[in-house]
């Protein structure tokens, strides 16, 4: 819906790569997992082809420390190198690989690191949008996103129950209140 709105394409709001070493915790690459992925689906969107690649490569390192890495390489493998400049492969290809790691994850008692994968990819998607929305004004051509954002309320509401059950969690308390 992005680059239909009429809203320009910024790149600096996604998490540079190079940031990758600072998460070393199971906790941080499962949230940044979650934001690599948004930022590689939002460069591909609006066709930054010559982003992509590390983008996709830093998320792969992430579902590999999260010990999904089987699970990314079945449903990605090269399918992604070989269509790295046509968004809607990708886009399919990376929700493809988002579905199958949390279910992979759900599977295998595996909850709590797919909550947090859940968790940093609603933040980046929130994130990415709302920063783009900042002085924007309100018209017909990206009236859609207004909406969406609006709606992102009963999405947090839902999201800070999810994360109730994991309040016990030492790095999630910061998170439930912040979301």
């Amino acid at each position: 819906m992005l680059p239909k709105s009429g809203i320009p394409f910024n790149g600096e709001l996604t998490n540079p790569t190079d940031n990758k070493s600072k998460y070393q915790t199971s906790t941080k690459q499962a949230l940044n997992y979650g934001a690599y992925v948004v930022d590689l689906i939002y460069l591909s969107t609006n066709e930054q082809y010559s982003n992509v690649k590390q983008y996709y490569v830093t998320s792969r390192e992430f579902a590999q420390k999260l010990d999904a890495g089987d699970s990314f390489e079945r449903i990605a493998g090269s399918r992604v190198e070989q269509n790295i400049d046509n968004k809607d492969s990708i886009n399919h290809v990376m929700d493809a690989v988002y579905a199958e790691t949390d279910n992979y994850l759900r599977s295998n008692a595996r909850l709590l690191a797919a909550t947090e994968i859940l968790c940093g990819s609603w933040i980046e998607s929130q994130y990415i949008t709302l920063n783009l929305l900042k002085g924007a004004d309100r018209n017909a051509t990206n009236e859609a996103i207004f909406q969406k954002v609006y709606e992102q309320n009963i999405h947090a509401e839902s999201l800070v129950k999810l994360l109730a059950e994991f309040e016990k969690e030492k790095d999630f308390k910061g998170l439930i209140t912040d979301i």
